[in-house]
């Protein structure tokens, strides 16, 4: 039987106290202030990201046309506000902003707020204009909000497969069911989420206030490494097997957990050790993790702040997901379900194989001129010489026989790497052996040379 042959599989329980979910990448959550000043911290993020995000600022939009300029202009869920505007886009948005609104012939202008909105308050802010749920804001990343959910009872949590195929152990939907039985009649986009760490999680918006993501609950960490030199970084820091392939020391206070891996850490830098490391601190988030890699579903259930969250991988990793409200014929809310395995994402799995793993990570021999900059203006294809090989022989189209004799003269490079310069050569390099393309310049298309293989032929026939 075929993973998608099963049905819905249970991963979870969510309840709701406030009866508001808020669907969001688990991963990031670092970054939620909740009823606080939004501020990354040190550390949360490269320093100019970091010294970025802390120069934002936020801006309502107001006059007798607030709502209607809001939705015509049209970049964010709340159309009555901006969050999260750097402070080298201030000027760009309020030029945009003020074109919109003259455009349209609106009496708005925007105000720049005093202080930055906490992200708890964005979701009232939200729900004042938006009933039935939307997108927010939280450091430039997207999330939904979904209200109407049942308060005062468990709601579990399902995934259904991809249908049978390469991506069969995929998550085709999750859904957080909350009117079990319920007939499906309509259903509405409330927004996307965006993720960032292949991650996603169903919780309750008041209880997140009590989320601990890199903060032990009980003062302890783990420090465990993995890969082919972490035996040797075993050898070196007497660290014990934390299990198959893994070493590394677990529940240790945290100054020595840190203390430790530093210790690791150096030692790979220095020596140049390949090998992985994580420092994991007894947070809500490193407990939930804990289910996630333990489970067929992969997924896991944390008590938060007397709610039950609910987080599981996407198994297509990053990207946009859409939001749905599921109702039933009366508009009562039947399910919130993510798609995750849509026409769209499917493609970008395809697309993303085929660069990465497939026909466009194999090499071609080109010549130094394009390998510098020059546009692609000859190319032809031959039997590849090995699997790594595509065939693809590409020139700039001046080189003379001197430069081609000489060995220096060419290099090796990967299709995706000449398509992230030329995207017309992607369609180009879908055709198969003896196919050859000329060009005058990087303007014009590319033209097929139908004879090339067979003058090359006669040539070389004594």
């Amino acid at each position: 039987m075929t993973a998608s042959a099963k049905g819905p599989e249970r991963m979870g329980e969510v309840t709701a106290p406030s009866g508001v979910v808020l669907i969001v990448d688990t991963g990031l959550l670092h970054f939620w202030s909740h009823d606080r000043v939004p501020v990354m911290r040190e550390g949360d993020a490269d320093p100019e990201t970091v010294t970025s995000a802390n120069s934002q600022v936020d801006f309502r939009i107001d006059g007798p046309d607030a709502a209607k300029a809001g939705r015509a202009f049209d970049r964010q869920g709340n159309p009555l506000y901006l969050f999260d505007i750097p402070a080298h886009g201030i000027q760009t948005i309020e030029r945009s902003f003020a074109q919109c609104v003259q455009e349209h012939g609106l009496d708005a202008r925007l105000v720049q707020l005093p202080e930055r909105v906490s992200h708890r308050r964005r979701i009232d802010l939200l729900r004042e204009v938006l009933s039935s749920g939307g997108e927010i804001i939280f450091q430039g990343i997207w999330a939904s909000v979904v209200p109407g959910v049942p308060s005062d009872v468990p709601l579990a949590v399902f995934g259904e497969r991809m249908p049978a195929g390469p991506d069969a152990a995929r998550w085709r939907s999750v859904w957080l069911e909350c009117r079990p039985g319920g007939a499906i009649a309509s259903s509405e986009q409330v927004g996307y989420v965006a993720v960032d760490q292949a991650r996603l999680m169903f919780a309750d918006v008041d209880a997140l206030g009590a989320w601990r993501h890199d903060e032990p609950l009980d003062g302890l960490a783990d420090f465990l490494f993995w890969g082919k030199d972490a035996k040797k970084a075993a050898r070196r820091t007497k660290a014990p097997r934390a299990g198959k392939n893994q070493w590394g020391w677990v529940d240790l206070p945290v100054r020595e957990a840190v203390r430790l891996g530093r210790r690791v850490e150096r030692l790979k830098d220095k020596h140049g050790w390949k090998m992985a490391t994580d420092f994991r601190p007894h947070s809500h988030h490193y407990q939930v993790m804990e289910q996630v890699c333990a489970t067929p579903t992969e997924s896991g259930t944390v008590e938060v702040g007397g709610a039950r969250m609910c987080t599981f991988m996407t198994s297509w990793g990053d990207g946009c997901f859409p939001v749905f409200r599921d109702l039933d014929v009366e508009g009562r809310l039947v399910r919130i379900r993510i798609d995750l395995g849509n026409e769209q994402i499917v493609l970008r799995q395809r697309k993303m194989e085929e660069r990465f793993f497939g026909a466009f990570a194999k090499l071609a021999l080109v010549s130094r001129r394009v390998a510098e900059g020059h546009p692609v203006c000859w190319l032809y294809r031959e039997e590849s010489d090995n699997d790594g090989d595509s065939g693809w022989r590409i020139f700039a189209g001046d080189e003379d026989d001197d430069y081609l004799e000489d060995a220096d003269n060419c290099v090796v490079l990967p299709l995706r790497d000449l398509i992230d310069r030329d995207r017309d050569l992607e369609e180009v390099f879908r055709s198969p052996v003896r196919s050859a393309f000329e060009r005058k310049g990087p303007d014009d298309p590319f033209a097929s040379v139908a004879d090339f293989f067979d003058d090359a032929e006669d040539e070389e026939s004594p």
